[in-house]
Protein backbone atom coordinates (compact mmCIF):
# COMPACT_ATOMS: atom_id res chain seq x y z
CA UNK A 1 0.00 0.00 0.00
CA UNK A 2 0.86 3.52 -0.89
CA UNK A 3 -0.23 6.53 0.48
CA UNK A 4 0.22 9.82 0.86
CA UNK A 5 -1.56 13.20 2.99
CA UNK A 6 -1.68 16.41 1.77
CA UNK A 7 -3.37 19.23 4.04
CA UNK A 8 -4.42 23.16 2.77
CA UNK A 9 -6.08 25.86 4.14
CA UNK A 10 -9.67 26.87 2.82
CA UNK A 11 -8.48 29.26 -0.37
CA UNK A 12 -9.04 28.31 -3.74
CA UNK A 13 -5.09 29.39 -4.74
CA UNK A 14 -3.73 25.98 -2.53
CA UNK A 15 -6.10 23.72 -4.67
CA UNK A 16 -2.46 23.46 -6.67
CA UNK A 17 -0.81 22.51 -3.58
CA UNK A 18 -2.76 19.42 -3.27
CA UNK A 19 -3.00 18.87 -7.56
CA UNK A 20 0.84 18.60 -6.98
CA UNK A 21 0.77 16.09 -3.86
CA UNK A 22 -0.90 14.01 -5.96
CA UNK A 23 0.85 14.62 -9.09
CA UNK A 24 4.12 13.80 -7.17
CA UNK A 25 2.16 10.43 -5.80
CA UNK A 26 0.90 9.53 -9.54
CA UNK A 27 4.91 9.84 -10.67
CA UNK A 28 5.95 7.32 -7.53
CA UNK A 29 2.77 5.03 -8.24
CA UNK A 30 3.40 4.93 -12.05
CA UNK A 31 -0.65 5.63 -12.82
CA UNK A 32 -1.77 5.66 -16.20
CA UNK A 33 -2.39 9.51 -17.50
CA UNK A 34 -6.20 7.91 -17.57
CA UNK A 35 -6.37 7.72 -13.89
CA UNK A 36 -3.98 11.38 -13.65
CA UNK A 37 -6.26 13.16 -15.47
CA UNK A 38 -9.77 11.69 -13.39
CA UNK A 39 -7.86 12.15 -10.52
CA UNK A 40 -7.05 15.72 -10.97
CA UNK A 41 -10.95 16.89 -12.11
CA UNK A 42 -12.54 15.16 -9.47
CA UNK A 43 -9.78 16.83 -6.98
CA UNK A 44 -10.59 20.16 -8.65
CA UNK A 45 -13.71 20.02 -8.37
CA UNK A 46 -14.72 18.53 -4.76
CA UNK A 47 -12.25 20.65 -3.10
CA UNK A 48 -13.45 23.79 -5.12
CA UNK A 49 -17.05 23.17 -3.69
CA UNK A 50 -15.69 22.42 -0.36
CA UNK A 51 -13.63 25.99 -0.42
CA UNK A 52 -16.56 27.67 -2.22
CA UNK A 53 -19.41 26.03 0.14
CA UNK A 54 -18.49 24.40 3.13
CA UNK A 55 -17.24 27.41 5.74
CA UNK A 56 -20.21 30.40 5.24
CA UNK A 57 -18.45 32.53 7.86
CA UNK A 58 -14.87 33.84 7.25
CA UNK A 59 -12.35 32.16 8.64
CA UNK A 60 -9.26 29.79 8.33
CA UNK A 61 -9.97 26.34 8.27
CA UNK A 62 -7.82 22.81 6.72
CA UNK A 63 -8.81 20.65 4.50
CA UNK A 64 -7.53 17.29 4.74
CA UNK A 65 -6.44 15.21 1.11
CA UNK A 66 -5.02 11.70 1.55
CA UNK A 67 -4.42 9.68 -1.65
CA UNK A 68 -3.59 5.89 -1.35
CA UNK A 69 -3.42 2.81 -3.22
CA UNK A 70 -5.46 -0.42 -2.18
CA UNK A 71 -6.57 -3.84 -3.68
CA UNK A 72 -5.79 -2.21 -7.41
CA UNK A 73 -7.66 0.98 -6.65
CA UNK A 74 -7.01 4.68 -5.84
CA UNK A 75 -8.63 5.92 -3.50
CA UNK A 76 -8.59 9.79 -2.12
CA UNK A 77 -10.19 10.97 1.64
CA UNK A 78 -10.89 14.15 1.85
CA UNK A 79 -11.75 15.82 5.40
CA UNK A 80 -13.10 19.16 6.36
CA UNK A 81 -14.90 20.77 9.04
CA UNK A 82 -17.37 22.89 7.12
CA UNK A 83 -21.04 22.50 7.02
CA UNK A 84 -22.85 19.38 7.03
CA UNK A 85 -23.04 18.05 3.02
CA UNK A 86 -23.50 14.72 2.09
CA UNK A 87 -22.68 15.33 -2.20
CA UNK A 88 -23.95 11.56 -2.47
CA UNK A 89 -27.19 12.39 -2.14
CA UNK A 90 -26.69 15.69 -4.54
CA UNK A 91 -29.60 14.74 -7.35
CA UNK A 92 -28.85 13.82 -10.69
CA UNK A 93 -28.66 17.26 -12.77
CA UNK A 94 -31.26 17.43 -15.89
CA UNK A 95 -28.90 17.17 -19.02
CA UNK A 96 -31.78 16.63 -21.49
CA UNK A 97 -33.12 20.61 -20.31
CA UNK A 98 -32.49 23.33 -22.35
CA UNK A 99 -29.34 25.34 -20.79
CA UNK A 100 -31.68 28.10 -19.90
CA UNK A 101 -33.97 25.40 -18.12
CA UNK A 102 -31.33 23.81 -16.42
CA UNK A 103 -30.85 24.80 -12.69
CA UNK A 104 -27.80 26.45 -11.76
CA UNK A 105 -25.11 23.84 -9.76
CA UNK A 106 -24.84 20.12 -9.86
CA UNK A 107 -22.61 19.60 -12.63
CA UNK A 108 -19.17 19.02 -11.13
CA UNK A 109 -20.60 16.47 -8.55
CA UNK A 110 -21.76 15.08 -11.82
CA UNK A 111 -18.94 14.86 -13.52
CA UNK A 112 -16.72 13.25 -10.35
CA UNK A 113 -19.34 10.62 -10.11
CA UNK A 114 -18.74 9.77 -14.11
CA UNK A 115 -14.73 9.85 -13.00
CA UNK A 116 -14.97 7.80 -10.50
CA UNK A 117 -16.10 4.24 -9.15
CA UNK A 118 -17.28 5.21 -6.43
CA UNK A 119 -18.40 8.01 -3.87
CA UNK A 120 -19.15 8.04 -0.64
CA UNK A 121 -19.56 10.05 2.49
CA UNK A 122 -20.03 10.12 6.43
CA UNK A 123 -19.57 12.98 8.82
CA UNK A 124 -17.78 11.97 12.05
CA UNK A 125 -16.34 14.07 14.50
CA UNK A 126 -18.22 17.24 12.91
CA UNK A 127 -15.80 16.36 10.01
CA UNK A 128 -17.57 15.70 6.27
CA UNK A 129 -15.37 12.28 5.00
CA UNK A 130 -15.43 12.16 1.57
CA UNK A 131 -14.26 9.00 -0.24
CA UNK A 132 -13.76 8.45 -3.85
CA UNK A 133 -12.44 5.55 -5.65
CA UNK A 134 -11.18 4.81 -8.92
CA UNK A 135 -10.17 0.89 -10.39
CA UNK A 136 -6.63 0.71 -11.68
CA UNK A 137 -7.45 -1.17 -14.11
Amino acid sequence: MSARNVVIPNKISQIATAIEGFDSFSLENKLSPQIVYAGELALEEILTNVINYAFPAPGDHLIQVAFEIENEELIFRISDDGVPFDPTLAPEPKLDLDLSDRQIGGLGIHLVRSMMDEMSHHRINQQNQLVLRKKLK
